[in-house]
């Protein structure tokens, strides 16, 4: 997936793609995380929306969700990781 970026960065729509990939199929949200953020750094803004969810959603707008959540998860896990030690 990150030869498809080698191979055309600048294209926003491939990257959010690939973040959702790593993020929804292959349950790698930590990793997803990063892309999302660049996807919102070069998005321009368009039609676009995310095809699985039963709702429309542009891609901005999914992308700031999930790095929220994401964002919130990882907050979660030092959390935990700080009390138990």
């Amino acid at each position: 997936m990150k030869k498809a970026l080698e191979a055309n960065p600048e294209n926003s729509t491939l990257r959010f793609k690939i973040a959702y990939q790593y993020d929804f199929y292959l349950r790698k949200p930590y990793i997803a995380l990063p892309l999302y953020r660049e996807f919102l750094k070069n998005d321009v803004p368009g039609l676009k929306t995310v095809e699985n969810l039963p709702q429309e959603v542009s891609y901005s707008d999914y992308a700031k969700n999930r790095i929220r959540e994401i964002d919130g998860t990882k907050n979660q896990d030092k959390m935990k990781k700080a009390a138990g030690k």
